[in-house]
């Protein structure tokens, strides 16, 4: 279709300095009428997809197609962003050192099918004429009930189970925080977990893991059910969307 590009978005942009990067690279589109079908987080990388001119009016079918993501869960600790960017909630180190491989790949085959689970408090999903994040960065989470939304997983492969050690996922704390531009709280979140790792020694369990998905379900929601289901806090390490339909990396 004329005037739909797949670009690859960077760790740490915002679908909207995407855009623009590619305006950017692409002068003959700068004035040109353009949008995005379908975010991801400022640490997810991979597969937007751009509409230009009246492509754009075709969003919701983009919106609609079916997605493919590598991701790699943390078990052991929880953050209230379910992933590196925010500040850590629980923790359970030895639970996480200790977890075997076999639990992982029996969970990981066992979360397909359709989940109803809450949209991450710290997204655009709107409440009340306001984004969630916003009611999360004024304290006020609590006056709203979250809301959920169906989360359909057609097929999910464990790829590999592997080990960081507390250094190594404090360095990669600090990365995350360096990477995206805006107030997202870097400070805090630097020292909560600088202040949580502190004393661990050990080691934290990871998981690769490639889903297939409907549109709408967050990866960050699903690193978290796949923690629920093993017993223990978890997070999205890192997220890579590598297919939207039929357009890939």
């Amino acid at each position: 279709m004329k005037n739909v590009f797949a670009v690859y978005k960077k760790r740490g942009e915002t679908p909207l300095e995407c855009l623009e990067r590619f305006r950017d690279l692409n002068p003959k589109y700068k004035d040109e009428k353009m949008t995005y079908a379908g975010r991801l987080d400022p640490l997810a990388e991979g597969v937007l997809i751009l509409l230009a001119g009246d492509s754009c009016l075709e969003k919701e079918y983009f919106l609609n197609l079916p997605k493919t993501y590598e991701i790699v869960v943390l078990f052991g600790t929880a953050t209230d962003t379910a992933d590196l960017l925010g500040l850590v909630t629980k923790k359970d180190r030895l639970a996480s050192e200790n977890l075997h491989p076999k639990e992982i790949l029996l969970e990981s085959e066992k979360i397909i099918g359709t989940h109803n689970l809450p949209y991450p408090i710290f997204s655009s999903k709107t409440v009340e004429g306001k984004p969630l994040f916003a009611w999360a960065r004024e304290g006020k989470s609590e006056d709203i009930t979250l809301p959920k939304r169906d989360m359909r997983i057609f097929s999910s492969e464990l790829v590999k189970v592997g080990k960081i050690n507390s250094d190594d996922l404090e360095k990669a704390v600090f990365e995350a925080t360096h990477i995206v531009n805006g107030d997202f709280r870097q400070e805090e979140i630097r020292e909560k977990w600088q202040k949580e790792l502190a004393d661990e020694e050990g080691f934290f369990t990871t998981a690769n893991i490639t889903i297939s998905c409907a549109s709408g379900s967050y990866m960050r929601s699903i690193a978290e059910l796949l923690g629920d289901r093993l017993g223990l806090p978890a997070l999205a390490f890192s997220i890579v969307r590598t297919k939207v339909g039929d357009y890939g990396i």
